[in-house]
């Protein structure tokens, strides 16, 4: 159901941060120094603010990094979601380098990896 990072012990780009919105909508982003520190500090901060961490929290907190990074940094899995956010990857790569050869820069790649509603729509996808 998550996408995995191919190395772990490697600081992700945009490092190793985690947002989370509570039921009222404000929301919180917490940073650590390894993917064991930021799950403790996630644990730690859901608790100060009166939330219960999820089951398999882990697992959320790689998937939301994930989503932020360029292609060939995550292991996709063999689902509807997870095929269509690699090609999207893939295209829009492609059609940044290509405007990038005549001098235009457009970063779609990049707004792929920041767009927050692209990454729920994966997710739904792959239940």
């Amino acid at each position: 159901m998550h996408m995995r990072l191919w190395n772990t012990s490697e600081s992700p780009v945009g490092g190793w941060r985690y947002t989370y919105v509570d039921e009222f909508g404000n929301e919180y982003q917490v940073r650590g120094t390894s993917k064991k520190t930021l799950e403790a500090e996630v644990r730690h901060d859901m608790k100060a603010n009166g939330i219960i961490p999820p089951s398999g929290l882990d697992s959320y907190i790689e998937d939301q990094i994930c989503s932020h990074q360029p292609a060939g940094r995550c292991l996709y899995e063999d689902k509807a979601g997870d095929q269509l956010s690699k090609f999207i990857h893939i295209f829009a790569g492609g059609i940044d380098s290509a405007a990038g050869a005549i001098g235009i820069n457009t970063n779609l790649e990049r707004k792929a990896r920041g767009c927050r509603g692209c990454s729920q729509r994966r997710t739904n996808m792959n239940q």
